[in-house]
Parts: structure tokens; sequence; C-alpha cells
């Protein structure tokens, strides 16, 4: 483990209060190795030092095909009803509706190459294709929803890509989803708040959305998820064109 050197940080005790005994040991003890170095004439601060990767920035990051602008003002329109309806759900903003391949968590920035790499490797593999998008539905059940969503058909070329994604992750130490595939295009989640029972005119409202479309999937993009109180944002980092030899893999800047 390579260490650096740091500036001067007041090293507090994290056990302030609390008895030095029992499950408390080992959280002393790594304090007292964080916190390593010779005290400074100002009491209370010391001279610490800590691992280079801690500093190295993680990113959380996800595997998706995003849809056109267009398509996700046609979306926005045709749910429109629904959104204004008093049903406790938080809308994902048209701007970041997409369909989620494989989610990857927090990732280091220098592993960016690698996985860049590896989304080309896959996208050589795939043609562009068209999938379909119509019907709403939710999970588990429109009576008592967690997830509603827009339904996505296609022949089972966006199953194959989602494998074949989750496969070249795999050996970088991306586990592979125990649930089956299920593509959806997530249009808002309950709040957490809202009663069993605040959903009951939910699936007369579902019926009056009539939005139907193909549309055509031409690569996959790499993305990193912002979170905040406000919602998350979705920003792209990467786009891998299907079809496409892996070294014209588009960086975003």
């Amino acid at each position: 483990m390579f260490w650096e050197p740091q500036k001067r940080a007041r090293c507090v005790s994290p056990l302030a209060g609390l008895p030095q005994k029992g499950m408390y040991r080992a959280r002393w003890r790594r304090w007292r190795e964080s916190c390593i170095g010779r005290a400074s004439q100002e009491p209370g601060w010391v001279q610490w030092r800590r691992p280079i990767e801690w500093q190295v920035e993680a990113m959380r990051l996800f595997v998706a095909v995003n849809l056109p602008a267009a398509e996700q003002g046609r979306i926005r329109d045709a749910t429109e009803r629904l959104r204004d309806t008093a049903l406790p759900f938080r809308w994902i903003a048209p701007e970041a509706l997409h369909l989620t391949l494989s989610f990857l968590g927090e990732v280091a920035e220098q592993r960016m190459d690698e996985l860049m790499t590896a989304l080309g490797a896959v996208a050589i593999r795939h043609n562009p294709f068209a999938i379909r998008l119509a019907g709403i539905g939710a999970f588990p059940g429109l009576r008592r929803p967690r997830v509603l969503w827009l339904g996505v058909a296609d022949d089972g070329s966006l199953a194959r890509l989602q494998s074949h994604t989750a496969a070249a992750l795999e050996p970088l130490g991306f586990p592979r989803e125990q649930r089956a595939y299920n593509p959806h295009l997530t249009l808002a989640r309950a709040r957490s708040e809202a009663r069993p029972g605040a959903f009951g005119t939910l699936a007369a409202a579902a019926e009056g959305v009539t939005h139907e479309s193909v549309v055509e999937v031409n690569s996959i993009d790499l993305m990193r998820s912002h979170l905040s109180r406000s919602g998350a944002r979705y920003e792209k980092i990467a786009s891998a064109v299907l079809g496409i030899p892996p070294h014209p893999l588009d960086g975003v800047n």
C-alpha cells in the first residue's frame, strides 16, 4: 500500500463519550492507525497520512440505452394526464428516461479505460435493432406499485445485448444480476410515505395512456449518476456504437 503525506488535520476520537471496550475496540484501533504521526505544538493536531487509493474519485456508474430526445418528449406528452393526477409518485424527468442494462455501483475513475474497452467489445457483436414502447405497467402491480413503467418489446435483441454486457463486465468484478432481465422504461417510483390504498385510481388512469412507438437502438452508453435531494441527474460518460469496432468508442466531454 502506498501512502502520501497530507497536511495537518485535527484527529478527533470517534469514541467520545463511549466506553472503549467490546465492539468499540476495533473502532478505536482503526482511529489510532489512521491518526499516526507526531503531535504538533498546537494541542489536538497531528501529522497524518492516508492511502493514495482513498483519494481516487469514485463515480456511481451504470450501462444504459438512452432514448432520442424527441421520443422522450413524446412519452412526456403521452403521460401528462397521468402525471397531473394526485397519485403519490416521484416522476422521472423526461430527459432522464433510459433502459438500464447493468448497474455497476461506485467505480474508481482509474478503471474507465477497461470499462470502455469492454463495452466496445460488446457493441461490435451487435447490429442496430428496433424496440417497441407501449403499455403501462407496474412492479409488483398497479394496485400497490413500487415502480411504474412503460413496456418494452422486441425480437430478443435487447435481452441478448444485456446478457453480453453483463458477461463482459463480470470478469472485471461486477457481478451479474441474478434475476431474469425484464426490460422496461421506468416512469416513476412510489413515494415512501404512500399508503396502500392511495393507488386505487391508477389502473383506470393507466388505460388512458395510449403511447406506442418504435425506437432504434444504435449504441450502449456508460452513464454516471449524480444523486441529490432533488433527485438523480444522469451524465453520459462514453458511448459505444453498435456494429462499430471498439477503437471508435466515443468519450463524452
